[in-house]
């Protein structure tokens, strides 16, 4: 399978779970990106207004699924968006109520989601070392994730080749 296509597959995977903001427009960008359609979903997205993690985490998926060069700092810029909304969001949480364990998991899978999706950028851009720490993140946030484990060993060996790979 092509690089490419572990990509899309990926980032289909990684991208579009559950959204908190219910926003007719967003589930139509959700459909459009299901359908491989990613311009369609990221010119829906522009009109939504939201500033949700989720909007920015679904932007960021789209323009990196065009897999263009042209669009990938818009797609970096819209995961750090997610990412900071993510971090701004646990900052507020406090407490031990059965309402913020469960606000405090859903974070925690977004931040998941997120540091996917930024692997799959740092991946896109050959950025290993960027690759190897969010899908290191990744993996401490769930072990059980077999995408982020697997793309962690391909960062790890672009990063670290055998001797009989290497140039030097």
């Amino acid at each position: 399978m092509r690089p490419t296509h572990t990509l899309l597959l990926a980032a289909a995977v990684a991208g579009f779970g559950p959204f908190t903001c219910d926003d007719s427009t967003v589930e139509r960008a959700r459909k459009q990106f299901k359908d491989k359609a990613f311009p369609a979903a990221v010119e829906t997205l522009s009109g939504v207004d939201e500033d949700a993690p989720e909007v920015h985490l679904a932007r960021g998926l789209a323009l990196l699924s065009q897999e263009k060069a042209e669009v990938i700092e818009a797609a970096a810029t819209s995961l750090d968006q997610a990412s900071r909304l993510v971090a701004e969001r646990n900052a507020v949480l406090s407490g031990d109520t059965p309402e913020v364990a469960q606000a405090r998991a859903a974070l925690t899978d977004l931040r998941k989601r997120v540091a996917f999706a930024k692997g799959l950028l740092a991946m896109q851009k050959q950025s290993w070392a960027t690759a190897l720490g969010e899908f290191q993140r990744v993996v401490e946030l769930d072990p059980t994730d077999d995408d982020a484990r697997w793309n962690l060993e391909v960062a790890y060996f672009k990063l670290n080749p055998p001797c009989r790979l290497r140039d030097d």
